[in-house]
Parts: C-alpha cells; structure tokens; sequence
C-alpha cells in the first residue's frame, strides 16, 4: 500500500469518532448516512451479511434494540492506495454484557472525493458459545 495521506487518516478517524458518538446516542440516520456508502456490507458476527444502507440501518437498530451500546473503537492501523482505504481495530462494547473484539472496514473513495466504509466485519475476542 502506499503512504497513506493525512488526509485520508484524519477522514476515517473523524468517521471513526463519529460513528461511536452517534451509536452511543442512538442517532443511526446519521451514524448510517455519514458511515457507510450505499452499496455497503456488514458482516456481523452470527448474522448473515447485510448489504445496503437500509438493511446494514435495519441491523444496527436490532442490535441497539437487543441492548448494545457503550462501544469505543480504537484503531491499530489504516492503509490507502488510491480510492480504497482500510482500517483494522478493536473494539469493547459496555452493555449488555461487557465484551472486547477486533474489527476490519474497508472505505472506498465517493465521487464527492469523500470515504466511506463499504465492508464492515467484527467479531469478539472471547470463546466462541
């Protein structure tokens, strides 16, 4: 990959901050809207795949409706080669139950010259139940 640009890296961070601000909130229009592109896929963990903005909201509000929330992300690394980024992390949710993961998106370049994340997978560091 090549040297990623600040630019690139201070887009996906502020999407980053934002996303978590707006989960814990409960804003998901916005989380949705300013997060994934139209064409998005969220992959998560014991779901099947959803692909779309409406379906990856539709999943989002489930999993604040079974109760998650309290999220915070950190990220370990972003990479950039043209129009593709991607960001690896990891996670911990406070509620429902406490639980810690790692996570992967990937973000491609919008025609406005925006990112935003087009596959999202997470999954927890703990046993498999």
């Amino acid at each position: 990959m090549a040297e990623l640009s600040s630019d690139v890296m201070r887009a996906i961070n502020a999407m980053s901050e934002a996303f978590v601000g707006r989960f814990n909130a409960g804003e998901l229009d916005e989380l949705v809207e300013g997060f994934y592109a139209e064409d998005a896929s969220l992959l998560p963990p014991d779901h099947e795949m959803v692909s779309g903005q409406q379906d990856v909201r539709a999943a989002i509000q489930g999993m604040v409706e079974a109760g998650m929330g309290d999220v915070s992300m950190e990220t370990v690394k972003v990479e950039a080669s043209g129009d593709l980024a991607y960001r690896i992390g990891r996670y911990s949710l406070g509620r429902p139950i406490a639980d810690r993961g790692k996570f992967i998106e990937v973000h491609r370049r919008q025609a406005d010259g925006s990112f935003r994340c087009v596959a999202d997978i997470f999954n927890s560091d703990g046993p498999a139940l």
